[in-house]
């Protein structure tokens, strides 16, 4: 794609896309990008090819490294860089200058590249690890990794989060069904205990505590208040918001060969250009009874059957997702969500309803892979995004919680992350 269309589609889609408030998400926010990806470097294909949903160094450690990955939709290859931001606890800029939180120079140039080979969509591939030699994290925190082009350094291209945790306190947490709201239905609820011994508190209020479930951040909790204070532990008990719809176990689907039907899939057809994966059509699980399967909560992995190297060698199919639905919801709008959307809400991944074949539907072009997915309903006056309407709530669904602790002491400029804690529902 040409810079200037290039530049002139970012500006046409940013408000769109930029998440509300200044807050940064992973994600892409121009046209002709793809398959933003980060995991870390290791000699395991699967754990190497696999995006990580909760990218995470130890502070001071020098063994873990991530590589970064996206492919530009063409052979042309461009002149890209990245930065690093630094983000306070609820994910805005923080104001510290780069020289606090960056050691090196804050600016690097992503010079591995290579072309596609034997693919219907040409693309070049890039990578780059980090961190690196010349540019690695001071402090800990958020962090976001913002990759643009040389000549246009104030357009933001892709970034991609990530965390980097210097533990300070211990978490314990449990998930049950018996919420506060209702026994055994549809929802689960956090118990969190911080225990806070090696770190000298003096107000319970510099610490801050998320929790996330399964990668997503529009039902995020953020707690600034314990509801019990201890000498040297914090309880957060019985809390509305550590009340969580249940959800269901993430769809799926498959379409690692262009030759045969992967998992999910009803066909593949080509047209002498694109190939097209056709899914099987999509039923609504409101009134189904919760049925047990294992999935990842949302991860997706790139994958071509057979290929030496699936970054170079995976083609790029348009999806296609049918929602079987009988008449259209006018109180507000699907999506398709999980980590190959980023988790986000953008117009590429709202549904649009069909009245002939009476269903939602959409195309996603994706690059050969496996991925999970799920169906959020959105109301049109809130922001309570709700898996109830199209895939049900159970309280038997396993779900992956992260809770992450934040420390700001007296006359701070910077949340520290002191505690990132992980737990299954199950």
């Amino acid at each position: 794609m040409k810079t200037s269309l290039r530049i002139f589609l970012f500006l046409l889609l940013f408000p769109i896309l930029l998440p509300a408030q200044n807050r940064l998400h992973t994600g892409i926010y121009a046209e002709g990008l793809a398959s933003l990806r980060i995991a870390y470097q290791s000699d395991d294909e699967y754990e190497a090819t696999v995006n990580l949903q909760h990218p995470v160094l130890v502070l001071d450690d020098t063994e873990r490294t991530f590589e970064i990955s996206f492919d530009e939709l063409t052979t042309e290859p461009h002149y890209f860089s990245y930065r690093l931001v630094h983000l306070n606890a609820d994910r805005t800029p923080s104001t510290l200058q780069e020289t606090e939180f960056v050691s090196g120079i804050n600016r690097h140039s992503i010079d591995d590249y290579e072309t596609s080979r034997t693919t219907q969509q040409p693309y070049t591939h890039y990578r780059f690890s980090f961190p690196n030699d010349d540019m690695k994290p001071k402090i800990s925190g958020n962090y976001c990794v913002q990759i643009y082009e040389d000549h246009a350094p104030d357009l933001t291209l892709m970034q991609v989060c990530f965390y980097v945790v210097d533990p300070q306190v211990t978490v314990e947490a449990t998930v049950r069904s018996q919420t506060d709201i209702e026994l055994n239905g549809r929802y689960q609820q956090l118990d969190i205990d911080v225990l806070t011994k090696k770190l000298k508190l003096t107000d319970p209020q510099q610490l801050t505590v998320i929790v996330q479930q399964n990668n997503r951040w529009d039902n995020a909790s953020i707690l600034r208040k314990p509801t019990f204070i201890f000498s040297d532990k914090l309880q957060y008990r019985n809390e509305n918001t550590l009340i969580f719809e249940g959800g269901n176990e993430y769809r799926h689907f498959d379409i690692s060969s262009e030759y045969m039907k992967g998992w999910h899939v009803d066909r593949i057809d080509f047209d002498q250009t694109y190939y097209h994966a056709f899914l099987e059509q999509d039923l609504q699980r409101k009134e189904e009874p919760y049925q047990s399967e294992q999935d990842g909560n949302g991860i997706f992995r790139i994958h071509r059957e057979k290929a030496f190297s699936s970054d170079t060698e995976a083609d790029y199919m348009w999806v296609y997702f049918f929602l079987k639905a009988d008449k259209p919801w006018l109180d507000g709008t699907i999506y398709i969500t999980g980590d190959g959307w980023y988790n986000d809400f953008f117009e590429q991944n709202r549904m649009r309803y069909d009245e002939k074949h009476h269903c939602y539907y959409l195309s996603s072009y994706l690059k050969q892979g496996a991925y999970e997915y799920q169906y959020l309903f959105v109301p049109a006056f809130t922001k309570n995004y709700s898996t109830i309407k199209c895939e049900g709530s159970h309280w038997q669904t396993e779900n992956d919680y992260t809770i992450y602790v934040y420390y700001r002491p007296l006359g701070a400029r910077y949340d520290q992350l002191v505690a990132l804690y992980s737990i299954k529902s199950i």
